[in-house]
């Protein structure tokens, strides 16, 4: 009787070690992508999760993101094979995107230290089309007017690189010369040559002691003049016919003061 307890005993053993190996926590994959098993046989939903000291995000169907992904209000980059530090899906953290772009401790998109928060995916879209200095606040602030002119039943502006650039270049010029004249005297919109491109141009700018984007916009909006701009419909320009107005935006710092330029037009 003593000996079949022993048996018994033995056998119940082995069994629960079979179990706990045919449940043990394990990463899977299929043609759709990557997901995590869990030692008790689940998966993770919709969550953040932190496998073995890296940080996962699982979609609605427990499969892992990878590249750029917005997740409350930030932007995070997660491993798509090209970062060889990290694992694949994991999120890139103290360190550059595949891309330039820089990553904090929390592993969120910031610019000159400060965390870059968009709204929808678009924002990021934005970000990565414009290149050159303060890219991130460039940005922000472009996003920041499509929001108000949304918010006020008026179409979105366009992108264009060529006023980003000119536009970068007259921030540049303000801090010399607080005016709509450029140094050398002449009218704003005889930098590089934009009007070979564009028609009725127009410019705003404003420079103040923080690096808030908040405080440009809300100086555009608190001048009657600027703010009218800002919201300028696509017939605004007089014998213009009405057609997409596009923008660009400048931002930069000197001796203590932060120039923001945006200029407008409608390209010929």
């Amino acid at each position: 009787m003593k000996r079949g307890i022993v048996v018994l005993a033995a056998a119940l053993s082995m069994s629960m070690g079979m179990s706990a190996a045919a449940y043990a926590a394990s990463w899977e994959h299929d043609s759709n992508g990557w997901w995590y098993l869990t030692d008790d046989y689940k998966y993770p939903v919709s969550q953040w999760k932190n496998i073995d000291g890296n940080w996962y995000y699982f979609n609605s169907s427990g499969y892992t993101l990878t590249g750029w992904q917005w997740i409350d209000g930030k932007s995070y980059f997660f491993n798509d094979g090209r970062n060889k530090s990290f694992p694949y899906s994991a999120m890139l953290k103290s360190t550059k995107s595949p891309d330039g772009y820089d990553l904090n401790a929390d592993g969120a998109w910031t610019q000159n230290g400060v965390v870059m928060t968009k709204s929808g995916e678009a924002g990021l879209n934005v970000a990565q089309g414009i290149s050159g200095e303060n890219s991130g606040e460039r940005a922000d602030l472009f996003l920041k007017l499509n929001e108000y002119r949304k918010s006020k039943g008026l179409p979105q502006m366009a992108v264009s690189n060529e006023l980003m650039i000119a536009a970068q270049q007259r921030a540049k010029e303000t801090a010399t010369s607080f005016s709509h004249t450029r140094p050398d005297g002449q009218k704003f919109f005889t930098v590089n040559n934009i009007t070979d491109h564009y028609e009725g141009l127009s410019e705003i700018i404003t420079m103040d002691n923080s690096a808030s984007t908040d405080m440009k916009i809300n100086s555009f909006k608190n001048s009657q003049k600027h703010n009218e701009l800002m919201l300028q419909s696509e017939g605004y320009i007089e014998n213009l016919q009405a057609s997409t107005i596009y923008a660009g935006v400048g931002y930069y710092y000197s001796n203590g003061n932060y120039y923001v330029v945006m200029i407008f037009g409608h390209q010929k």
